[in-house]
C-alpha cells in the first residue's frame, strides 16, 4: 500500500487580469476513464504524453478517484505536469468521483456524494467539477449544493443532449461561477478551422470585456477524435489572426 498524502497542482488557477482579451479555455474530455488514464493516455503522442503538451495553457478533466484506485499514477500526472508560461491544469472529470447525471441522481445519497467529493478534491488541489446532466443548466438549487462546499469553487457544464447547448452562458451559485461549453472541438461538429472562426467574430464584435460573460469560450476537446495536434492547431491560427 502507499500513503495517501495531499497533493498540490504545480500550476494555480489563478489568471492575471487583462484589459481588451478574450478567454478561451480547452478541457480535455473523458477523464472519467480510468481505464484510459491508466493505460494509453499518459504516454500516447495523441494525448498527455504529446509533444505539443506544454505549448499551451491546457485543462484536463482527472477523475479524484484515481488518487485512491492507482496513487502513485496520478501522482505521475501532477508530476509531469507542464509550469511556467504555460500551464497543464486539471479539473475533476464528469461528475464528480463517478460518472453520472446530478439530477438524476438519488436525492437522499447527493449529499454524502458531494461531500465525499469535496474531501477527495482538498486531497488533489482540484477547484473546479466538470458536470454533464440532462437540461439542468438552470437548476440553481442543485448546483447549490456543490458550490456550498469550500473546495468546489465552479462548475464546468456539458449538456447530454449536446455539450454545447447552452451556448456559454454563465450563471452563479453562491457566487461561484457554473460555465457553460459554448464551443466542441469534435470531429464532425465543429473544427479547427470552424473554431477560430466563432473566436475571431466574438473579438471583432468587441467580447473582450473582462466583466462580459460573452468573452469567455470554454471549449470541450473530444478527445476520440482530435488530439492536442488539433489544438495546436487551433492555437497558431488564433495567433496569426491577431496579430
Amino acid at each position: 500500500a502507499f500513503p495517501s498524502s495531499p497533493m498540490a497542482q504545480k500550476s494555480s488557477s489563478n489568471i492575471t487580469n487583462k484589459k481588451n482579451v478574450h478567454y478561451v479555455t480547452f478541457i480535455m474530455s473523458d477523464g472519467d476513464n480510468q481505464q484510459w488514464n491508466l493505460g494509453t493516455n499518459y504516454g500516447s503522442p495523441k494525448w498527455y504524453g504529446s509533444p505539443y503538451r506544454g505549448n499551451f495553457n491546457l485543462g484536463w478533466s482527472l477523475s479524484p478517484s484515481l488518487y485512491y484506485l492507482a496513487p502513485t499514477v496520478f501522482n505521475l500526472y501532477y508530476k509531469s505536469a507542464s509550469h511556467g508560461s504555460t500551464n497543464d491544469y486539471f479539473i475533476v472529470s464528469p461528475s464528480g468521483n463517478g460518472y453520472m447525471y446530478p439530477s438524476k441522481y438519488d436525492k437522499n445519497a447527493l449529499g454524502a456524494y458531494i461531500n465525499t467529493l469535496d474531501d477527495y478534491m482538498k486531497k488533489v488541489d482540484e477547484k473546479y467539477v466538470a458536470i454533464i446532466d440532462d437540461s439542468s443548466f438552470y437548476n440553481n438549487k442543485l448546483w447549490d449544493n456543490f458550490t456550498a462546499k469550500p473546495n468546489i469553487q465552479g462548475l464546468f457544464y456539458l449538456d447530454y443532449r449536446k455539450h454545447n447547448n447552452y451556448h456559454g452562458e454563465i450563471i452563479w451559485s453562491n457566487n461561484k461561477p457554473i460555465v457553460s461549453c459554448r464551443d466542441l472541438l469534435w470531429n464532425n461538429l465543429e473544427s479547427e478551422d470552424e473554431l477560430v472562426k466563432n473566436i475571431n467574430k466574438r473579438i471583432n464584435s468587441g467580447e473582450t470585456d473582462i466583466h462580459n460573460p460573452n468573452s469567455y469560450t470554454f471549449v470541450y476537446v473530444h478527445v476520440w477524435s482530435k488530439n492536442l495536434n488539433n489544438i495546436e492547431d487551433t492555437v497558431n491560427k488564433l495567433k496569426k489572426i491577431l496579430k
